[in-house]
């Protein structure tokens, strides 16, 4: 037996370097299933196995721009008249979503409908993807956190479903890591990371708990600007269909069986409750202790650690403040962990943490369970400890293995 132990325990980075490969190989098959399933039956058709368009949340975003510029912005957050007007434009047969965005959103819509849907679906790919390397590279990070960061398994389905959490939690990080060098700067990113606000919950904790007075200001300015905006544009009867379709559509996502269709990669503290049979009162209150508890350790990240640490926590704790949230929401998440694998490039263990999001479905699939919100607890616990010791010297052996195998 002391024989054995000896052996795995010399093999012990050869194991984790393979279960990472394997791990790398099923989340890329994952991918690739989805994008077969997705296009099954090609562009500007309704895929017969997802009963979506392949262009997939894109679309939706195309449909309610089309149904604003026609003067029905109202009729948006009614779930019954949306699906009639998307069956209008793609045909009979299509999977019923709802439209649950803030109206700012809805401005974005008008903007990308005026493109035919399948060009506009890739330039805003390339939008995407460019906007976020951009907005990170600008605050500082390193090519290696930039490209890890982004293109770990949450862009993965948020790009493939076309939609806007690559730059939102690009704008985010971005913006707080550059609130007290550039605060006006830092602001605007937070302002247009609203689009998806459940990204962004915790970044004014951090900027009130840092005293970067400045750039929330300007994120408030920012924010109170595209309301205003959206309203002008819209008309004042936005606001209340909004409050009430959304918290409708929410309300019937959030309470519905567990684990069914897109809530395999569901990824909050409460759909986590609901995956180990919590009742829906008692998931709620999983929930409000995960979000309490993850604000209360941004402010002392905040105050106490530097500022990346503070960066990265708030990033990874963000993910436990919202009920509704999908794996496609951890990108923050991923750049967060890319910052910890440069920090310590040999270590495995933020990879691992880096392709579990991608892995998340099959988990729930398998077991029933959905465990990834202890991933951000543990990335987050990492990046308190880490990202604030004195970074070390890495030698030249290391410096070539930035990758773990």
């Amino acid at each position: 037996m002391s024989g054995l132990r000896n052996y795995l325990v010399n093999r012990k980075p050869l194991l984790m370097q393979a279960l990472l490969l394997l791990m790398v190989g099923l989340a890329t098959g994952r991918v690739a299933i989805a994008v077969v399933h997705q296009w099954h039956d090609g562009p500007f058709r309704i895929s017969s196995v997802t009963g979506g368009m392949p262009e997939a949340d894109y679309s939706l975003l195309w449909a309610a721009g089309r149904m604003a510029a026609a003067g029905q912005a109202t009729d948006l957050y009614d779930g019954p008249r949306f699906a009639r007007a998307r069956e209008q434009l793609f045909g009979p047969g299509l999977q019923q979503l709802d439209w649950i965005y803030p109206p700012p959103t809805i401005m974005v819509g008008i903007a990308v409908s005026q493109i035919p849907l399948l060009p506009g679906y890739f330039l805003w790919l390339c939008l995407l993807c460019g906007g976020s390397i951009w907005a990170l590279r600008g605050a500082g990070l390193s090519w290696p956190v930039v490209l890890f960061g982004l293109f770990g398994p949450p862009t993965w389905r948020a790009l493939l479903l076309g939609q806007y959490s690559p730059l939102a939690a690009s704008l985010v990080v971005a913006g707080l890591l550059q609130a007290r060098r550039r605060p006006f700067r830092a602001g605007i990113a937070l302002t247009l990371a609203t689009f998806k606000p459940q990204l962004g919950l915790l970044a004014p904790i951090v900027l009130l708990a840092r005293g970067n007075w400045t750039a929330l200001f300007v994120a408030i300015a920012g924010t109170l600007a595209l309301a205003i905006m959206s309203t002008a544009w819209l008309g004042i009867g936005i606001w209340p269909a909004f409050l009430h379709g959304s918290s409708s559509s929410g309300r019937t996502l959030l309470y519905s069986f567990f684990p069914g269709g897109d809530q395999f990669h569901a990824a909050s503290v409460f759909w986590m409750a609901r995956s180990f049979g919590a009742s829906i009162v008692l998931s709620y209150a999983a929930q409000a202790l995960a979000a309490g508890m993850a604000a209360a350790a941004v402010v002392a990240a905040a105050r106490h650690r530097t500022e990346s640490a503070a960066v990265a926590v708030a990033a990874c704790l963000t993910l436990l403040v919202s009920p509704y949230l999908y794996t496609s929401d951890f990108v923050a998440y991923s750049i967060a962990v890319a910052m910890l694998a440069e920090r310590a490039p040999l270590r495995l263990l933020p990879w691992f943490l880096w392709l579990c999001p991608g892995l998340s479905d099959v988990v729930v699939r398998l077991t029933g369970m959905q465990v990834l919100p202890l991933c951000v607890v543990v990335a987050a616990t990492l990046a308190w400890r880490d990202l604030d010791a004195a970074p070390r010297p890495l030698d030249a052996t290391e410096r070539v293995a930035w990758l773990p195998w």
